[in-house]
């Protein structure tokens, strides 16, 4: 972890500063470095959103372009050519349907069997006899953890067994960990990925849908951060000003 040195309106060196990361002449200094700029983490994500854009925009006149060239190479006489094929070869082609059809007729038949199957290995009685349990409320309606509080009175039933139960805590689990420099790191791979030749269409407005995601996820995560510093420097005065008073 850095440490940063702010002993405050001191001519001399201490020991400190010789040791410390950085050096600050006050506190106010030393909280400067360790915040980061606020217009700059703004400016560098509205520059990502400017190049995303951008990027979706060549690509989709890359492909209107590739399109309306496809359009004037297809000419009359070549369309009217494929449509008087032999009638031969359109046999051919209705025997490879009804064959193609046969078959996933027979596919889907199995498929059917096999989801049957699975749905049954799924139903709740037999996941019951697998060790969980279904848990009914005072009223005997079927509810999740998601509705439980404290002191709520419950019946867990099992494969064979009832049991009567008291909650005693409801704890919510927390399994976000994205941070706003992972979200910075994510859209600068997703330009990256759209200026690419090598990315596709339907990849590129894949990626333009994350990365619009991703910019309104930091946008908050810095509007956030604003108003926690405001909190704090408001905090800091509140503390400050009886001491200014004596």
């Amino acid at each position: 972890m850095p440490l940063i040195s702010a002993i405050g309106h001191e001519i001399d060196f201490s020991i400190l500063d010789f040791v410390a990361d950085r050096r600050a002449p006050t506190p106010s200094a030393a909280a400067e470095l360790a915040v980061p700029d606020r217009a700059e983490l703004l400016r560098a994500l509205s520059q990502l959103e400017q190049g995303c854009q951008s990027a979706m925009q060549r690509r989709l006149d890359a492909a209107s372009g590739r399109l309306m060239m496809a359009e004037q190479q297809l000419s009359y006489d070549m369309t009217r050519r494929k449509l008087t094929g032999g009638q031969a070869e359109l046999a051919a082609v209705q025997k490879e349907l009804e064959a193609a059809a046969q078959s996933c007729i027979q596919k889907r038949q199995a498929q059917l069997r096999h989801t049957a199957a699975l749905a049954d290995s799924l139903s709740p009685y037999r996941v019951l006899g697998r060790g969980y349990a279904m848990v009914y409320d005072s009223k005997g309606r079927l509810c999740s953890a998601d509705v439980l509080a404290t002191g709520d009175k419950l019946t867990l039933r099992g494969a064979a067994h009832t049991a009567e139960c008291t909650v005693t805590s409801v704890e919510e689990l927390n399994e976000s960990t994205q941070s706003f420099e992972d979200g910075m790191a994510r859209l600068e791979t997703i330009l990256s990925q759209m200026q690419s030749e090598e990315t596709t269409l339907s990849e590129s407005v894949k990626l333009y849908a994350e990365a619009a995601s991703l910019m309104e996820y930091c946008h908050a995560a810095l509007e956030k951060a604003s108003l926690q510093m405001e909190e704090i420097d408001a905090s800091r005065s509140e503390k400050a000003g009886p001491e200014t008073e004596e």
